[in-house]
């Protein structure tokens, strides 16, 4: 009897292990979206081209701006909002979160150091009664250009902005 209930003990902790390995699994953010970005910049053409990351099928990108609140999170990124709100976006300005989105399905989540790029001109709301919303862009759109910051700092700033859609 003691050995049965040892069995059944192991096994339900195995079984929590593993649903929590899984859960933390899908938590992580991606550093995929991160390389590429890096490596546009680093190129010198002056163009990243979001539009030819192809290692998720996507088709909307939203950019999350430091000290974005929960509210300020659209639908489908609404469905999303602890796992974003977990990176610290809400409290942290050192880092920008690049939201991929297939239809309403979060497909890709990356933390953006300042350090790589700024995306502070392409902060892009729409007003919802009191609140300000992020609004997305359509993968077609996301072709930005950039500068080489003036102030020497070598920190990469987005420059012209594409054409935007309101959700």
């Amino acid at each position: 009897m003691k050995f049965i209930i040892s069995k059944t003990v192991i096994s339900t902790l195995l079984l929590i292990n593993l649903y929590c390995l899984n859960s933390c699994k899908n938590t992580q953010i991606d550093n995929s979206l991160v390389s590429y970005i890096d490596s546009c910049a680093k190129e010198k053409s002056g163009l990243i081209k979001i539009s030819d990351f192809e290692k998720v099928d996507w088709d909307k990108l939203y950019i999350i701006h430091p000290y974005t609140q929960s509210t300020g999170l659209p639908f489908p990124l609404s469905e999303y909002q602890s796992k974003i709100m977990r990176t610290g976006i809400d409290k942290l300005d050192n880092f920008y979160i690049l939201a991929l989105t297939n239809g309403d399905k979060l497909v890709e989540l990356a933390k953006i150091p300042v350090s790589i790029v700024h995306f502070a001109d392409l902060a892009r709301y729409k007003k919802i009664g009191k609140t300000s919303v992020l609004t997305y862009y359509k993968r077609s759109e996301d072709n930005f250009s950039w500068h080489n910051d003036l102030k020497g700092n070598g920190n990469i700033i987005v420059g012209s902005v594409p054409e935007r859609s309101e959700p």
